[in-house]
């Protein structure tokens, strides 16, 4: 910064020339960070997106096979086996993060904790409300799908307020379809909506914050494939980190 405030107010042991030239260098530096971190969230989101898409699909089709509902139903150890290896190759990538970058390592972890998370979605899919869960996984996937495509069009930096407008209108057509095509009430579809808002909230200071703290997240070794699976204990963490926070104030207040 120090380097590149002297650019542009002028040192005067540079020649006019030099200062154009490094000035130029200077400018190209910051846009191709911004550039390749805008690249990075792109790439994320996609996957995520990819990932919640085949939860959606087998979610769906839970939903329209009552054979394979009542089965999953009375078989209810396959939801347990599927929730804990969901759980350990989250938490094995979680810990193991900067070894699982490379192909094909990073693919098959992904492939994994999906195809656990779809069967774990699926189940409790199959234990209650096949709508409501259905609409639980169409509005994530929705949202994840509206940040992909506001990373698309941004190309320096993503913001928190062109990310919520996507959110919000990805949430509200949701909204609109399942009020208008499903029978389900509406103060679960709020209920829904809302646990949406939170999430996509937790998911972009999650993302903004790494992207933009140069100092311990470096862009240049990330792995958007493993990070699509390690995303969801940063999530959970920082949920923690927040319920800490809020329950430190009430503390501090009521003392």
């Amino acid at each position: 910064m120090l380097f590149e405030s002297s650019i542009r107010s002028g040192d005067p042991r540079l020649t006019n020339r030099n200062k154009q030239g490094l000035a130029t260098e200077v400018s190209n530096a910051y846009d191709n960070s911004f550039n390749g971190r805008v690249i990075y969230a792109r790439n994320l989101f996609s996957k995520l997106f990819l990932q919640l898409v085949i939860v959606c699909i087998y979610v769906w089709i839970v939903h329209a096979l009552p054979d394979l509902d009542h089965f999953l139903e009375n078989t209810q150890w396959i939801f347990w086996l599927s929730l804990g290896i969901c759980i350990g190759i989250s938490i094995l990538a979680f810990i193991y993060r900067n070894h699982i970058k490379t192909a094909p390592t990073n693919w098959l972890v992904f492939l994994l904790f999906t195809l656990s998370l779809a069967s774990v979605c699926g189940c409790l899919v199959a234990f209650g409300n096949s709508q409501v869960g259905l609409l639980i996984f169409v509005n994530f996937a929705s949202l994840i799908f509206f940040l992909f495509l506001y990373s698309s069009t941004v190309r320096r930096k993503i913001t928190y307020s062109g990310a919520v407008l996507f959110v919000s209108a990805g949430i509200l057509i949701v909204f609109e379809m399942f009020t208008i095509f499903s029978q389900i009430s509406l103060f679960w579809i709020m209920v829904i909506s809302l646990s949406s808002f939170l999430f996509a909230f937790m998911l972009l200071y999650d993302t903004y914050s790494n992207l933009n703290s140069e100092d311990s997240y470096d862009i240049n070794t990330a792995d958007d494939v493993s990070g699509s699976v390690t995303i969801y204990w940063d999530i959970v963490l920082l949920f923690l980190k927040m319920t800490e926070l809020i329950k430190d104030n009430l503390f501090n207040r009521h003392d």
